[in-house]
């Protein structure tokens, strides 16, 4: 037996690997093994419609095409940021029920996700991804403003449609996701600020000099909004529809919370009382002036909704520092282009009257104050993924340079590692996008005005007039405008 053991041997041993083949291999294998892992993680990022693509589309007023463009890249269900944008455009176009349906969409995408375990293979593998690999290794499901904002632009097709009920739901339902939001914020913030609370900046200051979001965060005009993060578009827009709708109960909660975010509500919720016209007098058989008041023309009360420009676009940018061995550690934090707003505020003339619009819904700044708020939750998982990352490369480079055959090659192989890593979840970060077509900017404007008066709208030197119906107790107007080449004015009765 220990013969045969020994011929055995033997044989195995003739058909060994050469010695700088067998020391090569672990050095090997931990080289190719995360470029492996990281070509399978790269591997199923859907192509999107680019960002610049959207806002030149927009820009250029081929809102059509670039909708067909979105929905060819649309898989229904999948995609949060797709629906909303798709709902977006077709709201643009006109198209109502298309539109609530793209809406809908993204509200059964945000329920699924909302109703999941606490604990499941999905949600821990995008927490883990979201750590060690990349930002959007989650994936995106709006911020607290977009949920509830998704609400109320859908809440817009249904006044068009004539459907006052239905406009009502959805903004109660944008009141629940207002309340869910900020319950949400609450608790994940205070866990953001026990577990990570010296890793994490206190001020902008603390920030990368080169990140290029820090000098905006300086701002205090960003940062001063309302603690509640609550817009009084909405609420102000949910208590003119109660009221409309006959529920004057809802009404009034919606506009105490309206009231109490910005004062310029009141104008709309409590609009002046129309000036009477001067009593005529006469007089009478027995020579006495008799009082005679002329009875006012019946009006209609109009609401005028405009929504202008572009919310910020938001996209993960990489800020690079030197370190040794490895080439760099890179730090990818979110960030956004700036927003398309126009340059002056809207006019609205009727009948030789100027009336003016309360610009109640600030898109940009509810994003910069978002990103504000969650900034040591999102710098602390930076930092993890840029130790994740240079702890493989590290890892490569050790290994290398233990043996002394690979070791002149260590260097290049951390470095080559480390841009491989960064290149990998390049695809992710390109998926990390918001809801890129949110208007910027919301007015409203309620005012009386005779059966078939002419509107007009003028914004940047762009003018359109609509000759309102000449039926109707109430008229809803709703204006999109982005650039001159893309404006749109539509209208519906009650």
């Amino acid at each position: 037996m220990d013969a045969d053991f020994c011929l055995t041997r033997a044989f195995y041993a003739s058909r060994a690997k050469p010695t700088f083949i067998r020391r090569f291999s672990a050095s090997r294998a931990a080289f190719w093994l995360p470029v492996f892992f990281c070509c399978l993680m790269a591997c199923g990022c859907a192509g999107k419609v680019d960002t610049r693509d959207l806002r030149a589309g927009i820009a250029s007023g081929n809102v059509t095409g670039l909708r067909s463009e979105v929905e060819n890249s649309h898989s229904p269900g999948e995609d949060f940021e797709i629906a909303l944008n798709l709902g977006r455009l077709r709201q643009m176009e006109g198209k109502w029920e298309e539109s609530i349906a793209a809406y809908n969409e993204a509200a059964h995408i945000l329920r699924e996700y909302e109703e999941r375990a606490v604990v499941n293979i999905r949600g821990v593998s995008g927490d883990i991804g979201m750590f060690t690999l990349a930002r959007g290794a989650k994936g995106y499901f709006g911020a607290g403003y977009e949920r509830s904002l998704l609400h109320t632009m859908n809440s817009l097709n249904y006044l068009m449609l004539g459907d006052l009920d239905g406009a009502a739901v959805e903004l109660r339902k944008m009141e629940r996701r207002q309340e869910i939001w900020l319950a949400e914020s609450a608790e994940r913030l205070q866990k953001a600020v026990e577990s990570a609370r010296e890793a994490q900046p206190e001020t902008p200051d603390a920030l990368p000099a080169g990140y290029s979001m820090r000098a905006v965060l300086q701002d205090a005009v960003a940062r001063e909004i309302a603690s509640t993060y609550q817009d009084p578009f909405s609420y102000t827009l949910s208590a003119t529809v109660c009221r409309l709708a006959r529920d004057p109960l809802y009404a009034e909660v919606s506009e105490k919370r309206a009231l109490a975010l910005d004062p310029l509500a009141a104008a709309i919720l409590r609009p002046e009382p129309r000036e009477e016209k001067p009593q005529k007098s006469r007089r009478n058989r027995r020579g006495r002036e008799e009082a005679r008041q002329a009875a006012p023309p019946p009006g209609q009360e109009v609401l005028v909704i405009v929504l202008t420009g572009l919310a910020p676009s938001l996209y993960i940018e990489r800020v690079r520092f030197w370190a040794p061995a490895i080439g760099s550690v890179m730090l990818d934090l979110p960030s956004y282009h700036p927003p398309v707003k126009p340059l002056s505020a809207p006019v609205l003339t009727l009948g030789g009257r100027t009336v003016a619009a309360a610009p109640l819904l600030h898109a940009d700044l509810l994003a910069y104050r978002n990103l504000w708020d969650e900034l040591r939750f999102e710098t602390a998982a930076a930092i993890s993924r840029a130790g994740t990352r240079a702890g493989i490369a590290a890892g490569v480079f050790a290994v290398t340079y233990a043996n002394k055959d690979t070791r002149p090659y260590s260097g290049i192989a951390g470095a080559l590692t480390s841009l491989i890593l960064d290149l990998a979840t390049l695809p992710f970060d390109q998926n990390v996008r918001n809801w890129e077509t949110l208007p910027c900017t919301g007015y409203l404007a309620r005012f009386e005005a005779a059966p078939a008066s002419e509107l007009t709208v003028a914004i940047d030197g762009a003018e359109q007039t609509v000759l309102l119906p000449p039926e109707g107790k109430t008229v809803v107007v709703l204006v999109s405008y982005i650039t001159a080449q893309n404006m749109r004015i539509d209208y519906a009765a009650y």
